[in-house]
């Protein structure tokens, strides 16, 4: 019988009270792991320490005296600083510290690797805004750089997203597109749909539910398999219509970007007549 507390007897640091430390917090504390939380305000710390039943400590260089692993929970542009810092304070002894930076690699905590830890990096396939206290991880993909984060991915349920050396920043680009890129699209829409609908209010719970079936469509097939709408039928007149709803310049060369890509998938299934002609609309569409 597997073990339903893999991180039993473990005792985690996380440095950090933000989105990605109320969510991991409880988690961890599920996982039978003792956690003690540290952050830059100290009561943001205790307040979430309490909630998840876990202790506090009023600083990093505290919180880590007795962890055997330690999780920087902090931004990107923190993380160099918070290194050094610990680094200068905290020898490692052979103990596994962590970023959750998808972005930057393991060499982003190089002090400490120095000052005798084990580095490496988690970053969840998740978005996890302040409001994700108690997110649970079970199946969610976590990109790994290491023992130690691929440990702690299985610990939690989760998935292991292996990748290339040196491909992070690709990695993150394209789970930056995916997932505030379609923020950026969503709000665009719900825009334009709410001079649309009688009731405005129902336009984020019915892109929602729009965005949700796309996704649904791409966890079962291909996005070209999945491709619908104008450009993929070859619907010149629709995208003549939709560009001359758009009379922001910079609405109007998103709407010509995507388009093109989304030319690109529905080649296959178009005339080469049609695929030339709505490649000459969304060219000459184009902000000069």
């Amino acid at each position: 019988m597997s073990d339903t507390r893999p991180l039993r007897g473990e005792s985690v640091a996380l440095i950090g009270a933000g989105g990605l430390a109320q969510a991991l917090a409880p988690a961890l504390t599920a996982a039978g792991a003792r956690v003690v939380i540290a952050a830059r305000r100290p009561a943001i710390a205790r307040a979430l320490a309490r909630r998840v039943r876990a202790s506090h400590a009023p600083d990093a260089a505290t919180a880590v005296q007795r962890a055997t692993l330690v999780f920087l929970c902090v931004p990107d542009d923190a993380l160099a600083e918070v290194a050094r810092s610990l680094a200068r304070t905290s020898p490692g002894r052979g103990r596994a510290v962590l970023h959750a930076s998808g972005f930057q690699g393991a060499g982003a905590l190089a002090p400490l690797a120095r000052a005798g830890w084990k580095t490496d990096w988690l970053h969840p396939l998740l978005p996890l805004p302040r409001s994700a206290a108690a997110r649970r991880f079970e199946g969610v993909w976590f990109a790994t750089g290491g023992a130690a984060s691929r440990r702690l991915a299985r610990a939690l349920g989760g998935r292991e997203l292996a990748l290339r050396p040196g491909t992070t920043a690709d990695y993150h680009l394209a789970a930056t597109l995916v997932s505030n890129g379609s923020l950026a699209l969503f709000e665009l829409a719900r825009r334009h749909f709410e001079r649309a609908t009688r009731r405005p209010q129902d336009a984020r719970a019915a892109f929602a539910a729009l965005l949700g079936a796309t996704a649904a469509n791409l966890a079962r097939t291909s996005p070209r398999a999945a491709l619908t709408g104008p450009v993929a039928r070859g619907d010149l007149a629709s995208v003549r219509g939709h560009l001359a709803r758009l009379r922001k310049p910079a609405e109007r060369e998103l709407y010509c970007a995507l388009a093109r890509v989304l030319l690109e998938l529905s080649a296959p299934r178009l005339a080469p007549a049609r695929r030339r002609a709505l490649a000459q609309l969304l060219a000459k569409s184009r902000p000069r």
